[in-house]
């Protein structure tokens, strides 16, 4: 769900999964501004933020174990927050 001011929303549980060769919020990588994922989701899908390049920061729960090939590529400057094994 994104929001009006920008913000992504994603939740539910396990890994993160979807049809096709791109995220369902490809449509609106450009007004994505910043990302939360929810506790329960536990991997980021491959390319799932792929140039998003207006998104500034993501939070990922601990629930998270697991991040895909490029799920970033193309987001620079982004900041993470929460994740334990980031180096951001």
């Amino acid at each position: 769900m994104l929001s009006d001011d920008g913000v992504l929303t994603i939740s539910g549980a396990g890994e993160m999964r979807y049809e096709g060769a791109s995220s369902p919020w490809a449509a609106y990588r450009s007004k994505i501004k910043r990302a939360v994922i929810a506790r329960g989701v536990t991997c980021i899908a491959a390319r799932a933020f792929a140039n998003c390049g207006n998104m500034a920061s993501i939070s990922i729960p601990y629930s998270v174990v697991r991040i895909e090939e490029d799920a970033f590529d193309g987001c620079n400057g982004l900041t993470v927050y929460g994740y334990p094994y980031s180096r951001a």
